[in-house]
């Protein structure tokens, strides 16, 4: 499989979200150990230049392809920065289908469930055993563990642009179209 460069990010936020859509995110502890699953569903966001920096919009000054791991209330999501490092424009991997390393998965994420590994930002950061201490990394250098590799081709998708409770930097949000669950029978 063709892992995506750093020109894959160098485009807006709502096309990266999209083109996501289908693609293999894998963690890789070296080995035959790695995780991961295909991308399902993405957010896209976007703020002005004038906008204020703090931890959490901190990655609008990342270059594209850039890791930032966003915090939230529970843990950390994650986004990847994209288009110019002076704007603030990154996707959100909301959620994935677990794929590869189911086991390894269960651990990380602390559960018993495989519908819980990847259905939702932060139950995906964790069974992929990611931290905050993978912020600004690039996940386009190959050398530390993270990838995205293509996978499904011309995958069909759905694009909500009106979700409650997103925030005024929200623009899109797309999913895998008929997505087929892999826990859809447990």
């Amino acid at each position: 499989m063709a892992t995506l460069t750093k020109e894959f990010f160098e485009i807006e936020s709502l096309e990266v979200a999209k083109d996501l859509i289908g693609k293999m995110i894998i963690r890789d502890y070296g080995g035959d150990n790695k995780v991961g699953g295909i991308i399902y569903q993405t957010d896209a966001y976007a703020l002005p230049k004038d906008f204020k920096v703090d931890k959490r919009t901190k990655g609008a000054l990342y270059p594209p392809a850039t890791i930032h791991m966003y915090p939230s209330q529970s843990g950390h999501t994650l986004a990847i920065a994209t288009l110019m490092p002076d704007v603030y424009n990154e996707i959100l991997i909301r959620q994935m289908i677990p794929m590869i390393g189911i086991e390894r998965m269960l651990i990380n994420g602390r559960t018993t469930k495989q519908k819980n590994l990847g259905n939702g930002p932060i139950k995906l950061v964790k069974s992929l055993g990611l931290n905050a201490d993978w912020d600004s990394r690039s996940i386009a250098e190959l050398d530390w563990g993270l990838s995205l590799e293509e996978h499904l081709k011309n995958p069909e998708v759905i694009f909500e642009k009106d979700i409650p409770n997103a925030g005024k930097d929200f623009v899109g949000r797309y999913t895998l179209k008929n997505k087929i669950f892999p826990w859809s029978s447990l």
